[in-house]
């Protein structure tokens, strides 16, 4: 039995938490006990989310050194300062818990490093690597020899072709397509419903069908 703390208490940690309600519900047992959320947030402090409490702000994280932690922060307007926001709350990645929803579906042969979230009704397949932090969103599809690196979100409906390399950092937007062979540099954003047939540079925002630059470095 682990205790953990989810950093962060907007929609993505309220989906963790129901996740790791699910997980203790089909395990028979208490794989986990939620001691409480931590966020920035004031306006949220001493309330709680389905009976679990929001203790305070981020930066009290290093309060709880038996617990490991899900860092549940992240969307198409600050995905480019996740990393920054974890290095400043002085948690190690060896503190960070995955979570794998039930539902999901991941290779044997697949690589899945600390800290990643895989919603439900996701597929990681064999080769596939996530490196730290990666969230994963319900119905993504992570095909076979992709890359995918630190504190990147992949936002629901993606579908990444095989052997795709994706940089860190990155904001695969909802419901795009990404073909086969490519790689995205750090920093990158694909905006919605994209459709990707080529390359994309460092800090590129690219957009359409087919994808097209809309902003570059």
């Amino acid at each position: 039995m682990k205790k953990i703390i989810i950093i962060g208490a907007g929609p993505l940690g309220i989906e963790v938490l129901e996740t790791i309600n699910l997980i203790n519900f089909l395990s028979g047992k208490q794989e986990y006990i939620c001691q409480g959320f931590l966020d920035d947030d004031k306006e949220k402090w001493n309330k709680s989310i389905l009976e679990i409490p929001i203790l305070g702000p981020i930066a009290e994280a290093n309060k709880f050194r038996d617990s490991v932690f899900v860092f549940a922060l992240g969307s198409p307007n600050n995905y480019y300062k996740r990393e920054e926001i974890f290095t400043k709350i002085g948690i190690g990645q060896f503190q960070l818990e995955t979570i794998i929803h039930p539902s999901a579906v991941v290779s044997r042969l697949a690589r899945i490093d600390k800290g990643c979230l895989i919603m439900p009704y996701s597929v990681i397949g064999p080769g596939a690597h996530l490196n730290c932090c990666v969230i994963v969103s319900p119905h993504v599809t992570v095909n076979h020899g992709v890359e995918i690196g630190d504190f990147t979100i992949i936002a629901g409906n993606v579908s990444i072709a095989g052997e795709v390399t994706v940089g860190r950092s990155c904001y695969l937007g909802m419901g795009s397509q990404i073909k086969g062979d490519l790689t995205l540099e750090d920093y990158c954003l694909v905006g919605m419903g994209s459709n990707v047939l080529d390359d994309v540079a460092t800090r590129t925002v690219v957009a359409g069908n087919p994808a097209r630059i809309l902003k570059g470095t």
